[in-house]
């Protein structure tokens, strides 16, 4: 009888889904830099308001080592090697992800990855992604911001419309790789947040359907899913979503009060140098045509009120300016799906949506076109 106890409680051991590793993660891999790391933090990334949240700290061993097993849902995580890198990964319970980071005599950063496709499309669309945004839209903000030091008006006018050609041409072609080789993979969520959903939203409602039907449990799904339809409310020819906001001064600020106008709804923050240039484009614009009934209504993406307040000082904000002070938690952005900046829409008297993203002279010859 003991005996026969003995063996029932081994097999109960070996057996029993409290042990299984089908439901957890397993992170382990090799640090090899010029700089010791000694730290590294695990991060839940929130990719519907790109904030990254702490789960866990391992202090790496003296051979630049790390391995740990955890039991969370399947996602968007970092790896923050702390004063090395940050490296964006999905992962999946059941299974176990090799990182390998090295940085070469160069001080460059060279990561793999093996034991996940998720993850190792991650890490090869991230390297794509950069290697693409170097290419057609850093040279032009590095001039832009000689070009604001020195306010050169013309070239930033310039500087601009080549940006936005860059932008498209980068957007095209991460879409056209994500295509290729994310299939089904969660890694989808994360790449699918550069989508123009201007072009590309029959694709992404097919993606949500897929999900929907086959990964109906995830968060991750339930979030996409909510974000395509609220695509759908936010077409050209849709009515804008009414909201109320607090104004720089403290006043509250009803998109409903603008009816009778037409207005320019932006999104911006004090730290991003497009947002700030085309502050100074809207400055021209407004007095220009406020006139004829023009109103800009900005929703700044900040948390802190004093940065807000020197940027819109330095960059001649004299519109209605707003901001809920949670950044990219702000619910409006939400609302109109904006995971970029920046970002606007055109809205005519009765407040339906005429255009979106209409940036330096795109913006200029539309509102030729309506006032003059």
């Amino acid at each position: 009888m003991k005996y026969r106890l003995t063996f029932l409680f081994l097999l109960f051991f070996f057996y029993s889904p409290i042990y299984s590793n089908t439901d957890n993660i397993t992170i382990k891999g090799v640090v090899n830099s010029q700089k010791a790391v000694t730290l590294l933090l695990i991060k839940k990334y929130d990719i519907s308001q790109n904030i990254q949240t702490v789960l866990d700290t391992i202090l790496l061993d003296k051979n630049g080592t790390f391995n740990k097993t955890y039991g969370y849902d399947p996602g968007i995580y970092q790896l923050d090697f702390k004063g090395l890198t940050k490296i964006n990964t999905a992962l999946e319970p059941g299974q176990t992800v090799d990182f390998s980071i090295k940085q070469d005599s160069n001080m460059k950063i060279i990561t793999n990855v093996k034991g996940s496709k998720d993850a190792e499309f991650m890490v090869q669309y991230e390297q794509y992604r950069k290697t693409s945004f170097k290419k057609w839209i850093q040279p032009f903000r590095e001039k832009m911001k000689i070009a604001r030091k020195k306010g050169d008006f013309e070239l930033i006018k310039k500087l601009t419309a080549d940006e936005v050609r860059g932008l498209s041409i980068y957007t095209e072609e991460i879409t056209s790789f994500t295509k290729n080789n994310v299939g089904h993979s969660i890694a989808f969520f994360y790449a699918a947040i550069r989508f123009n959903p201007d072009i590309e939203l029959p694709y992404l409602k097919k993606m949500s359907e897929w999900f929907a039907e086959n990964r109906p449990n995830l968060f991750l799904t339930k979030e996409f899913v909510a974000k395509v339809n609220r695509f759908k409310k936010i077409e050209i020819g849709q009515k804008a979503p009414y909201f109320s906001l607090l104004s720089l001064q403290g006043n509250e600020t009803k998109l409903s009060s603008f009816e009778g106008s037409y207005v320019l709804l932006d999104f911006w923050a004090s730290w991003c140098l497009p947002c700030r240039t085309e502050n100074l484009n809207y400055a021209k614009l407004y007095k220009k045509y406020k006139q004829y009934g023009f109103e800009i209504l900005s929703v700044a993406l900040e948390t802190k009120k004093q940065l807000w307040e020197q940027a819109s000082k330095k960059d001649g904000v004299v519109w209605t300016n707003t901001s809920e002070l949670n950044g990219w938690g702000s619910k409006i952005a939400k609302e109109y799906n904006v995971s970029a900046i920046p970002a606007n829409f055109l809205l005519d008297k009765g407040g339906k949506i005429i255009a979106k993203n209409l940036r330096g002279f795109d913006l200029q010859m539309k509102l030729e076109e309506m006032f003059d």
